[in-house]
């Protein structure tokens, strides 16, 4: 069969045109390997390769039906599509739509493989960026809505990037980057924060979910101020927060607990390598309140600091309590395990029931009938306070004669007609 070839010279009166009645279609054209329809348009600047238009409500301007594309299109404009309903709705066993621009970084102009504009929205005269796969501009509604089913694990959107490109980006300059929000939550009309990179709402869930397998599940960094703002229910955040520099977590629990941790081993472990490990205040109430039923309620270690440091303006700094322990526990090598420090009016201990002392700074000697005894004890110096009860009558005058390192003498004013037992206490 020859080919029909057919020209016009006259606008407005196409080379080809072909109608279908009762049914009829229009142009029925089909190719073995070939083209089946080729439209091309040599104006420069404008021209329409293939027009379809269908005038009835619900009709189909274009409807095409391939193997593997249904419509193939290259040009300034692929496929420019309109309509009262639809601008384009495809359907394929593969992919309903696939666009590819073929425009490279030394190219000039923008090159995006879908460039979406919706209802009421205004094309940017210079898009933020100049290549994309899906470059879309929502004006007053959403750039780009999109829904799943979930049956298959699937999700409405899907980023993936390689060779160290990022998954999904979501910046604003002046509003939220990305608003997520979890399944049985209702989007809040009126947002606690008007600027944020990403606000989660996971209403019945959680808010945020991080989980990984050998790295930090969650890092957050502030070049300038706190890490971890995190305010909890019923709590309403500081406008002014304390401290007001730099923190990587600074929580607010409100009527409730600001952290609360629970762990086989260290709930909390606070380390630091030249300051305060923990450092904790309170207005009204306790600095730090530590409880444990069986072990120990506050442990913090330092390298050359300060361990632990609380302070209270009107309640209590550090309180200890243990049911069946102690409730606060101090111990060192070679340094001070508890130091009380009272300052010029205040008092650096108070103690309400027993006092019990055990170690070297308490013990008994007996002292037999003699006016001097040297007592070793590891405890003693040059300058320690020692205090001595005699446990019978001496009939004599007892004090402390010499105090050296490691030893203290006890003196009588006449050699005791017996042995006594004396009880001493070393305060240094």
């Amino acid at each position: 069969m020859a080919n029909g070839i057919f020209n016009s010279s006259v606008s407005g009166t196409p080379a080809v045109s072909a109608s279908g009645t009762d049914g009829a279609d229009g142009i029925d054209a089909t190719t073995d390997t070939g083209t089946a329809v080729s439209g091309v348009s040599t104006v420069e600047g404008g021209g329409t390769g293939v027009l379809g238009q269908s005038e009835s409500l619900g009709g189909t301007g274009v409807w095409a039906v391939g193997g593997l594309y249904g419509v193939q299109a290259q040009g300034t404009t692929g496929v420019s599509a309109s309509g009262d309903g639809d601008g384009i709705d495809a359907t394929g066993g593969n992919n309903g739509v696939v666009a590819t621009s073929s425009g490279t970084a030394q190219t000039s102009g923008t090159f995006f493989g879908v460039h979406a504009i919706g209802g009421g929205a205004i094309p940017a005269e210079n898009p933020p960026v100049i290549q994309g796969g899906i470059f879309a501009e929502g004006g007053p509604g959403p750039g780009v809505y999109a829904t799943s089913d979930g049956g298959d694990g699937g999700s409405a959107v899907y980023g993936a990037g390689t060779t160290g490109a990022a998954g999904v980006t979501g910046s604003s300059d002046t509003g939220i980057g990305v608003h997520a929000v979890g399944g049985g939550a209702s989007p809040a009309t009126s947002p606690p924060v008007t600027a944020a990179a990403i606000f989660a709402e996971g209403g019945p869930g959680s808010g945020v979910f991080a989980n990984s397998t050998g790295g930090v599940g969650v890092f957050a960094q502030s070049q300038s101020g706190i890490g971890v703002h995190a305010v909890g229910g019923g709590a309403s955040p500081a406008e002014n927060p304390e401290p007001p520099g730099q923190a990587a977590v600074f929580a607010e629990g409100g009527p409730g607990t600001g952290v609360f941790a629970t762990a086989d081993a260290a709930a909390v472990n606070a380390v630091s390598n030249t300051g305060i490990g923990v450092s904790a205040f309170s207005a009204s109430g306790n600095g730090v309140s530590a409880d444990s039923t069986t072990g120990i309620g506050v442990s913090s270690t330092s390298f050359s600091g300060i361990g632990v440091i609380s302070s209270s303006e009107l309640g209590v700094g550090v309180q200890g309590s243990s049911g069946s322990s102690a409730g606060v526990s101090g111990f060192t090598e070679t340094g001070v395990g508890v130091k009380a420090n009272g300052g010029i009016g205040g008092v650096a201990l108070q103690v309400i029931g027993k006092v019990e002392v055990q170690g070297n700074s308490v013990g008994t000697v007996t002292m037999g009938k003699t006016t001097t005894l040297t007592v070793p004890n590891p405890a003693a110096t040059p300058n320690s306070l020692i205090f001595l009860t005699p446990l019978g009558n001496p009939e004599a005058f007892l004090w402390i004669a010499a105090r050296k390192a490691g030893s203290f003498t006890i003196d009588a004013s006449k050699a005791l007609p017996a042995p006594v037992t004396i009880m001493f206490l070393i305060i240094n």
